[in-house]
């Protein structure tokens, strides 16, 4: 289950998910098998063509399913026979032909049918949340042995959650359920592609958006309308765009221009289904769209510069705005931003040291209609913490989810209908870690490893959907930028 912080008891519902694949082969045969024609001499030298239509069906938490067609006995010669036998490998690695002899060889590989014949295998004995590659190669009876069949990866299951891959060449994702029909949707960017990923409850349907998109956030109006937003241009001269689906087609809108990289922005909708945004550009800005246009105001310049802002809408209507403020003496802040009808009432929520604020993330409990907010807080790994506060309606309380020695990272925080919170986040050294999930049981917080993998470039947006069941999009760095979605089995 991962390691124990506190006691959670998980509910909701199960989602099971199917991986396509594509996969390599090995280069020496087993023996066995049947040629399809009587054994021939060592002068024949013809070896079998390669499998070029490697897949895979079914995936689980230990096993990968594999599909191909069945090859025959000699590349020359089209009406020869079946081939000899199969040879399966696999490994944690890319399988090429340097490293074919050192990949897992996998046991019990079926005899080789009739040319043509639709061909299935289960590789096991794999462990859960595994990346896996595989490949096999076919040789005949002397045995001749063809060249790697193409190569494609799995990745099992974890066991408490499904996980599936939704596209690759990633970096920012978002993630969010359209309010009618209940399904989830990610919209994701790098600096050449701004997409659209929604599932129609059997698949995900991919659209291309835009040109380019970094730090992007995403949401839905009441009417169920999705918007994404997010910088595009080059260093220093990104623009902030406003993008919604119109129909069948996307509108766009210049929100303001002349920002910086690595700007973090957050967008939410108001009650009246109108867009917002926060971000900083000269101070902590915030944009709301009047109908017409987006008007923005300054909410806080008064330090060296606020960043990292999350932008939400609480019970009474009103926007409020978590953010990192750096003071002119070196000192750094949490800061919360509430407006109170007229104008924005800010206080520090907390105030010292460094890296105070850094990634901060706000959301409302639905029930209290309180605020709570996920940070991370100093100066460095060995000692940096994930921390969460939340307002009881007189004062902010504080809570340690998780701490160093590795880097806690990226923390993305939501509430289900009940008002409990969920987090999901990073914990890594470079190249190595953990992204993880965090639940609050009334007591203090249970924490999961949801995959092995670089923590700190996995950058996860987490949403819970209306039956209470958490999920999260994130970047996979060591597997070809894949962006994943993973879903929680029986919470």
């Amino acid at each position: 289950m991962g390691e124990r912080i506190s006691r959670w008891l998980f509910f909701g519902m199960a989602w099971a998910v199917a991986l396509t694949l594509t996969v390599p082969v090995s280069s020496q045969g087993k023996g066995g098998g049947g040629g399809g024609k009587p054994p021939k001499g060592s002068d024949d030298t013809d070896p079998p063509p390669a499998v070029t239509d490697l897949g895979t069906g079914l995936v689980t938490t230990n096993s990968v399913e594999l599909l191909w067609t069945a090859s025959r006995d000699d590349t020359g010669d089209e009406g020869s026979g079946a081939a000899d036998s199969y040879d399966v490998r696999y490994s944690t690695d890319p399988i090429t032909d340097a490293n074919w002899g050192s990949a897992t060889q996998a046991q019990g590989e079926p005899t080789p049918q009739a040319p043509g014949s639709p061909e299935t295998f289960t590789v096991s004995g794999l462990l859960p949340g595994g990346t896996y590659y595989l490949r096999l190669k076919v040789a005949d009876e002397v045995p001749n042995i063809s060249d790697l069949s193409n190569e494609g990866s799995a990745l099992t299951d974890t066991g408490n959650w499904s996980i599936e891959v939704v596209d690759s060449g990633v970096f920012y994702n978002a993630l969010a359920f359209d309010p009618l029909d209940g399904n989830p949707s990610i919209a994701y960017g790098s600096d050449t592609e701004a997409n659209f990923a929604d599932w129609n409850g059997s698949s995900w349907d991919i659209e291309h958006v835009d040109s380019g998109a970094t730090d992007v956030d995403h949401g839905y109006n009441s009417g169920g309308v999705p918007g994404m937003a997010y910088l595009k241009g080059g260093n220093r001269k990104k623009k902030l765009i406003f993008a919604e689906r119109a129909g069948s087609s996307w509108t766009f809108e210049t929100v303001d221009s002349g920002l910086s990289a690595g700007i973090e922005l957050s967008l939410a909708y108001d009650d009246n289904g109108n867009p917002a945004l926060a971000y900083e550009n000269n101070g902590l800005k915030f944009a709301h769209w009047n109908g017409s246009s987006f008007d923005i105001e300054t909410v806080d310049n008064n330090g060296v510069r606020p960043s990292f802002a999350s932008l939400a809408y609480g019970g009474s209507g009103n926007p409020a705005i978590a953010y990192r403020f750096q003071y002119d003496d070196g000192t750094e802040a949490l800061k919360y931003a509430s407006w109170n009808g007229s104008s924005w009432d800010i206080e520090d929520v907390e105030r010292g040291g460094r890296f105070k604020g850094f990634r901060a993330n706000l959301a409302f409990d639905p029930i209290t209609g309180h605020p709570s907010i996920v940070h991370l807080a100093g100066p460095s790994c060995s000692v940096r913490e994930l921390r969460f506060a939340g307002w009881d309606g007189t004062q902010w309380n504080f809570d340690i989810i998780d701490s160093g020695p590795d880097c806690v990272s990226s923390p993305s925080l939501a509430y289900d209908a009940a008002g409990t919170p969920h987090v999901a986040y990073g914990k890594s050294l470079p190249g190595i870690g953990d992204l993880r999930y965090a639940v609050w049981d009334g007591l203090g917080w249970v924490v999961e490893i949801v995959q092995s993998l670089d923590g700190g470039g996995a950058r996860p947006s987490l949403a819970v959907d209306s039956g209470g069941v958490p999920a999260l999009s994130y970047r996979d760095a060591d597997t070809s930028a894949q962006l994943r979605f993973a879903r929680k089995n029986n919470p």
